[in-house]
């Protein structure tokens, strides 16, 4: 496969993507989900936690993990950070292979030990 000039991370995340769905012989149309893990860059965290503070809560662990639609302000404070337009840029550039695709939702969860300390979220 020839790859071309790359200029952003979701370049080379999605041709990790096209790489293993020909290894597991999947269509790339198929991508579900999209899992950003050790979210650590901190304007990104702190626009997370406003954003639960907004609706009363804290960032919880993952048995108490808080699903937001993407159509409320706080899910489209999450999405409008550098984890989520970087992953909404995945889906919008290689339409042609991937197909059609949106973010209704966005998941958050933490390590209590690390979101103590301010600095890790799970998106």
């Amino acid at each position: 496969m020839a790859v071309p000039k790359l200029r952003y991370l979701s370049d080379v995340i999605y041709f990790q993507w096209l790489q293993a769905c020909e290894a597991k012989d999947v269509p790339p149309s198929n991508l579900k989900v999209i899992f950003r893990s050790h979210v650590r860059y901190k304007p990104s965290f702190d626009i997370v936690q406003k954003a639960l503070q907004d609706l009363g809560r804290e960032i919880p662990e993952w048995h108490n993990r808080v699903t937001l639609s993407t159509d409320t302000p706080q899910g489209l404070a999450i999405l409008g950070t550098s984890h989520g337009s970087s992953t909404a840029l995945l889906l919008i550039q290689p339409k042609a292979k991937l197909g059609l695709k949106g973010i209704s939702h966005v998941t958050v969860w933490g390590h209590r030990e690390n979101t103590a300390k301010g600095h890790d979220v799970r998106t």
